[in-house]
């Protein structure tokens, strides 16, 4: 049996108690329990006197709270498993010869690839506490937890070497907690109190039917340094069977945990929360180092949630967010029924700065088959940002009734100005999604919705309905602001604006409808979007609207409509924008064509243009960053312009005039593009209304096919250039497919009359 120290005056016995009252503060906060006995562990033999293994006997034999502590320092190889812990300990590794606070145990116990499992806690084991421990090379789990409640495991490495610098993985999970195991604390939110769980052939941690379980300020996939993968094979922290409010990260810094590298080829989460309800997670960096400035990503999603009802995700504190990143999938996956869930404070697709792009494949935030979700809210803390999506979106609601998404940047970086965009739509709704809510009129309601690869948000099925798309800032987006695909919001009717100048606008939509109107720097190639609310008017009973007030005439009108009902089925559902372009100059045309000598020939006329002063020619390889190429004076009225272009690279050019008149004001034309050394160029306007205009190399052929996959034209580069008739097509998106010697090419036409 080991030696039991029992006298009060032991100096051994008073270096423990300070190192008690230590651990306290640092966040282990039950009261000091009454000591029965120290057990001394002398020496790293796997059996006898003095033993790890004769230390646990005799404190599974002595009732109450005992003590084990380590007089020697080294690994001791296991050879058949250790007895299970029975009885209250604290099995501190902290005192042993060498341990420097804060620094990699000094005790190793190594089960050689056998030895059952490592630490095993019954249920007779509640309230034990173990600290500094190594545990590794083990048959089956590092440390398990069978039925024991209210333990903390802090500052141990499970599943690597002593150092923390290379894998030796227990054959199965790091931590494993089930039966009943409830109110345990897997590490602390204080400084040193985290473990490095890595290296292990299952999870990380995994907790089954557990309940009011903690886990914090772990390194979960990564070496101790928190710089490099030594992964766990499966997910990194799993949280299964039917338990509630378990935490996984607390908000705050000292909280956090680092769950990165972990998972195997294509299948391992970083977290994983299955069948729980009121769960936590926030905090976290997944997929990126413990800085949170390089990409480590794990082998499937970041966050995954299936079942996980009235969940929430991040938080409002300045650490409260989780930051997630460099995933083969989804940053975040709701699944399943996990409805009731918050997603607040969140970055997905970047670094922890929010400024740096660490893209996942997928989504940002995938929601199926779950209700009532809120994805941001009405002030910066509640902003997620949800960029860098290498293949998807921002956000994919797929059947997800009552989702609201308020506040957040998709598409950008942390500012909200520098782009960061996701590779396809900024939001993408289907499945039958009904009665969302994409912004609001409330302070910090609107989403900012930038520089995403095509639309800023896509209805993708005619079951989409009630979907309110309000106030939002939607900009510089490669496709439209709100593309009602497949009828979508009932394929709501925009409305028309008629007339618009700096003093106003009016038009007509369906009776009644809300009318919301913004003002817009036009971001090509882009379709018509929406970046400034300016105001929100409301159609009368025969569907006339008007607006009085100041329109800047530097850029373009736009506006889209709300339905209120009758029917109740109706009310939310969003049209698509329509555009207007306010100018200094009416009834201005501009256009661009490749010239006789590889040149660019740009040809304009007015109709109005009595006090216009000059036109400044613009051009630009990317459609973004514009350069001034020359000047026009203006002349009179009806008058018509060319400028040619010699300076012309290979690619697709775009082109622009700045018009200003005599009182300063200015405005820039719709931006035309031309194709040069290749053999198919931007399709406008778009969308169409009576012609489309493509400019196509001689030898080309085009043909326009709808949705059905019928040829409804065929036409040739001449005609292609002078202009394609859709006047007697119906609304509705087209693809216009182009043959020549080189290959075919294929692009959307949006027609709407």
């Amino acid at each position: 049996m080991g030696k039991s120290i029992k006298l009060p005056g032991h100096p051994l016995q008073r270096v423990r108690q300070h190192l008690w009252a230590g651990i306290l503060l640092f966040g282990i906060l039950s009261p000091i329990p009454l000591r029965s006995a120290t057990f001394i562990v002398s020496n790293l033999n796997d059996f006898g006197v003095g033993s790890l293994r004769d230390a646990i006997t005799s404190a599974n034999a002595t009732a109450g709270f005992d003590d084990i502590v380590f007089l020697t320092s080294g690994s001791i190889l296991v050879n058949t498993p250790l007895p299970a812990i029975t009885d209250p300990v604290f099995l501190n590794g902290a005192l042993a010869p060498g341990y420097v606070p804060c620094g990699p145990p000094v005790i190793g116990i190594d089960g050689q690839g056998g030895g059952g499992n490592g630490i095993q806690l019954v249920a007779g084991a509640s309230g034990s506490r173990i600290a500094a421990i190594n545990v590794r090379n083990f048959q089956f789990n590092g440390i398990q937890l069978i039925g024991a409640t209210n333990c903390q495991i802090a500052g141990c490495y499970v599943g690597t070497n002593l150092a923390g610098t290379a894998a030796a993985g227990n054959g199965q999970n790091g931590f494993q907690l089930e039966a009943g195991a409830n109110n345990n604390k897997i590490g602390g939110s204080v400084a040193c109190l985290g473990n490095v769980i890595s290296g292990n052939g299952g999870s990380g941690i995994s907790v089954v039917g557990g309940s009011n379980d903690t886990i914090v300020g772990n390194i979960v996939g990564l070496n101790a340094a928190g710089t490099a993968a030594i992964g766990n094979a499966s997910f990194g922290i799993g949280v299964f069977g039917g338990g509630s409010s378990n935490i996984v990260g607390d908000g705050t810094a000292l909280g956090r945990n680092v769950v990165s590298g972990n998972g195997t080829l294509l299948t391992g989460n970083g977290i994983d929360i299955n069948g729980n309800t009121d769960s936590q997670i926030s905090g976290n960096y997944i997929g990126l180092n413990a800085a949170g400035t390089a990409a480590i990503g794990n082998a499937e999603n970041g966050l995954s949630l299936n079942n996980a009802q009235n969940c929430l995700v991040g938080g409002l504190g300045t650490d409260a967010g989780n930051v997630i990143a460099d995933h083969n999938f989804h940053a975040i996956v709701l699944n399943g029924g996990s409805n009731n869930c918050s997603i607040f404070g969140n970055k997905c697709g970047t670094d922890a700065a929010g400024t740096t792009a660490f893209g996942n494949d997928d989504s940002g935030v995938i929601v199926i088959n779950s209700s009532d979700v809120t994805i941001g809210g009405n002030t910066a803390a509640h902003r997620n940002i949800l960029s860098g999506s290498l293949s998807e979106h921002g956000i994919f609601l797929i059947n997800a009734d009552n989702a609201t998404v308020q506040g957040n940047f998709i598409g950008t970086d942390v500012t909200g100005t520098a782009p960061l965009p996701n590779a396809d739509n900024g939001i993408l709704i289907l499945a039958g999604t009904v009665n969302g809510l994409i912004g609001g009129s409330g302070a910090g309601e609107a989403n900012t919705i930038a520089f995403n690869v095509d639309d800023a948000v896509e209805l993708i099925s005619g079951a989409d309905r009630q979907i309110l798309i309000s106030q939002n800032s939607i900009y510089c987006n490669g496709g439209v602001g709100i593309n009602l695909n497949n009828a979508g919001n009932d394929n709501h009717p925009m409305p028309v604006i008629l007339a618009a100048s700096v003093t106003g606008a009016n038009g007509t939509s369906q009776p009644n409808n809300f009318i919301e109107l913004f003002f817009d720097t036009l971001c090509p190639p882009g379709g018509c979007q929406g970046r400034t609310h300016i105001a929100t008017v409301t159609a009368d009973a025969g569907g006339n609207w008007s607006y009085v007030g100041a329109i800047p005439p530097t850029a373009l009108l736009s506006a889209n409509a709300r339905d209120v009902g009758p029917p109740a089925t109706n009310a939310g559902n969003t049209s698509e924008f329509t555009c207007f372009t306010v100018l200094p100059v009416e009834g201005l045309t501009f256009s661009a064509s490749l010239g006789d000598e590889n040149d660019v020939l740009l040809d304009w006329s007015t109709t109005d243009a009595v006090q216009l002063g000059q036109f400044e020619v613009e051009r630009s390889s990317d459609g973004q960053l514009f350069e001034q190429i020359g000047r026009v004076a203006a002349s009179l009225p009806g008058d018509s312009y060319q400028f040619r272009d010699y300076a012309v690279e290979e690619g697709i050019q775009y082109y622009r005039l700045r018009v200003q008149d005599q009182d300063g004001h200015w405005d820039y034309s719709d931006v035309a593009a031309v194709q040069v050394g290749f053999s198919f160029v931007h399709v406008y306007p778009q969308p169409a209304q009576t012609h489309f205009f493509a400019q196509l190399s001689p030898e080309s052929q085009g043909e326009l096919i709808d949705e059905l996959g019928r040829i409804v034209r065929s036409f040739g580069a001449a005609e292609a250039k002078q202009g394609v008739s859709v006047a007697d097509l119906p609304d509705g998106m087209y693809y216009l497919r182009v043959r020549n010697a080189t290959g075919s090419y294929r692009l959307k036409v949006l027609v709407v009359h």
